[in-house]
């Protein structure tokens, strides 16, 4: 932009210092409510990505015995790229709400109290709706990887065929996978708390 242009706005100060943290405050607060709402957006976008490749891979792989492989693979590929850019996102998103929240906290004293950094029930589990979508695009991630793995039939060649059969015989697979779970549920218990 041109010099001149923040000229105008120069000497357009507002009256006190409690004027412009009131100011601020409402800017803050309004910037975080965007925050908010670009971060669901943003998950709801990723969200219908994701399904949407996971039905194409589906389709091919229900309509065909014997599905190209290389457009497997390349959708399996796509499944990776999406999956790791909403893991990115989600990060970001919550570093720019966490920003806008701690604005607001140092704002907020002298004109509303402690009303946003004040929780009243302290006994109750806290949960952060963000990290567990972080959490759960980490899953869909590991997903996609695991699925180009297999339809680079990796898991049929030497090392990794004993490492797939020692372990994953036929018997143990729904144990596997149980424990695999509980232990990622409590993960995601554990790390999704609000602070």
């Amino acid at each position: 932009m041109k010099k001149d242009h923040y000229k105008k706005y120069k000497n357009t100060t507002l009256p006190n210092k409690i004027d412009r943290n009131k100011e601020a405050l409402k800017q803050a607060l309004d910037i975080r409510k965007f925050e908010i709402d670009l971060y669901w957006k943003r998950a709801t976008y990723f969200w219908a990505f994701v399904a949407s490749i996971f039905a194409g891979y589906a389709l091919l792989k229900a309509e065909n015995k014997n599905p190209d492989t290389t457009l497997i693979i390349a959708i399996s590929m796509l499944g990776i790229i999406v999956s790791f850019g909403w893991i990115l996102v989600n990060k970001g998103s919550k570093f720019w709400h966490n920003n806008w929240e701690k604005h607001v906290n140092r704002l907020e004293k002298p004109f509303t109290g402690d009303l946003y950094s004040n929780v009243l029930e302290k006994k109750l589990t806290r949960f952060s709706v963000s990290n567990i979508n972080l959490f759960i695009s980490y899953i869909i991630f590991i997903f996609w990887i695991f699925i180009f793995l297999y339809e680079l039939d990796i898991f049929n060649q030497g090392f990794f065929k004993s490492l797939y059969n020692f372990f994953i015989y036929p018997s143990l697979l729904p144990i596997i996978i149980l424990c695999t779970t509980i232990a990622y549920m409590f993960l995601v218990f554990s790390k999704s708390k609000s602070k």
